[in-house]
């Protein structure tokens, strides 16, 4: 890996990462579920930008990339923050309870799920109403994988309004890179 690559990875996981969550306004104290976790490139600056009482819930199906969450996560600061849950790939969220959250993130996964009506509609169910949906398509870097135009008719149907979107630095496949992200409220 070059020494810009090492810099970048650094720079996200010391600033940059917690400041996209300020941006998107993640707040101490809040309850964020970040859905398709991954290697903890989000779960980790989300836990600095609930710390010290809120709760992140890091779900993923793939094993390896949560083994190398817990190791991104052993000696961090806000450990005791992040609760890891390995999934079967389902997208049911059974075992959190209705309203229970004030945010849910939607990062580069919509490309590999299908049913979007089920999904949006169970995150629906676990967010508090006024909580936000942060939704990452990644069609910047993945154009036509995710087709935006069908994502914004299939939101209101599960009870979310587009409150705003921006062009910020997010984690995409290990490193930085510019995306759209949506802003939904959960109404």
């Amino acid at each position: 890996m070059s020494s810009a690559i090492d810099r970048e990875i650094t720079d996200w996981f010391d600033s940059d990462g917690l400041l996209l969550m300020k941006l998107l306004g993640v707040e101490s104290g809040q309850r964020v579920l970040d859905f398709g976790c991954g290697i903890g490139g989000y779960a980790i600056p989300l836990a600095d930008a609930v710390a010290p009482d809120g709760r992140v819930f890091a779900v993923d199906k793939n094993s390896d990339n949560l083994g190398e969450l817990r190791k991104r996560l052993s000696g961090h600061d806000h450990t005791k923050c992040v609760s890891i849950r390995h999934t079967d790939g389902g997208i049911n969220l059974h075992w959190l309870k209705a309203g229970s959250l004030d945010a849910v993130l939607v990062f580069d996964v919509l490309h590999i799920i299908t049913d979007w009506q089920t999904l949006f509609g169970e995150m629906r169910r676990v967010i508090r109403r006024g909580g936000a949906l942060y939704v990452n398509p990644a069609s910047l870097s993945h154009p036509g994988e995710v087709n935006v135009r069908a994502l914004m008719e299939v939101l209101p149907s599960c009870g979310f309004a587009l409150d705003y979107s921006v062009l910020a630095r997010a984690w995409h496949y290990h490193k930085p890179s510019t995306e759209e992200i949506f802003v939904f409220c959960a109404v």
